[in-house]
Order: C-alpha cells, then structure tokens, then sequence
C-alpha cells in the first residue's frame, strides 16, 4: 500500500508541476484547473496545500505574495523546478492525458459507476448467497459489454 501512495504523489507532483508551468497560480486556482481537467473532481485542501509546502521545501517551486489580493501565495515553478519537470516530461504528459480521461470517463457515467461499487464493496458482508451470484452474474456481463464497446480490433 505504501508504494502506491507513493506513486500517487509522485504522479501528483508531476501534474502539479506541468499545470503550473503554464502559469502561477495559488492554491484555489490549482484546485479549480483540477477540476476543470477532472471534469467536477478537486482534490482536496489537505491534499493539495501539504504538497505544495513539500514542493517549495525542495526547491521545485517557489511563492511570491500577490499584490492587492490580501497577501495571497501565488506558486510558481522555479528553474529547478522546470529541469525536474523536464527530465519527467514522458512521466508528467502520461499523467496529464491519465487525468484528462479520467475526467471524461466521470462525464460518461463514471462517477455513477463509482459510487455503485463503493455501495456494492460496503454492503458485500450483508448480501444473502443468491444475491452474491446475481451480483457476480451482473458483473460478468458488464466487463464484457464494456470490453465490447472498447475493445479495437
């Protein structure tokens, strides 16, 4: 598990980075181009915020205090941080065309699909032997449908 964590943030700080090499931004600005990318998904505050001070302490990113907007962090991305982003950039794209689909595949029902298998995983203990096999049935004939339709040949 914790390696996975690991690859999370670590593709997590690429996508940061790549965003903002585009321009600075603070960190209500992040998350809303995030949202945009995700199609309705934001990471949260406590997710963001703790990576951005992560990425500043190593020197990826820098913070300027934005004039006449009450003292706002605006985040940039340094030099270093732009060799870094540089040397990943097969990484940081992947990742970035990654999210962009992940955000279509929300629009295209994927929330919903989400939401159903987080039910179905939380109610497994309480479900009768017939309703397992229904659900297994159910299951079944979905992967295949949807390896039908994506499937090229």
């Amino acid at each position: 598990m914790e390696s996975y964590v690991k690859k999370f943030r670590g593709m997590f700080r690429l996508l940061v980075l790549y965003l903002l090499r585009e321009e600075p931004l603070h960190g209500y600005g992040l998350m809303q181009k995030m949202k945009s990318l995700f199609k309705g998904y934001s990471p949260s505050p406590g997710v963001v915020y703790p990576l951005l001070r992560e990425l500043v302490k190593k020197g990826l990113v820098e913070v300027a205090i934005e004039e006449g907007r009450r003292g706002k962090k605006m985040y940039r991305i340094t030099e270093e941080g732009l060799k870094f982003l540089e040397e990943h950039m097969g990484d940081a794209e992947k990742v970035y065309t990654h999210a962009k689909a992940l955000g279509e595949f929300f629009e295209l029902g994927g929330r919903e699909l989400k939401e159903a298998l987080t039910l179905t995983i939380k109610r497994i203990p309480m479900l009768s032997e017939s309703q397992k096999i229904m659900l297994r049935n159910v299951l079944k004939k979905f992967t295949q449908e949807v390896r039908r339709v994506v499937e090229v040949e």
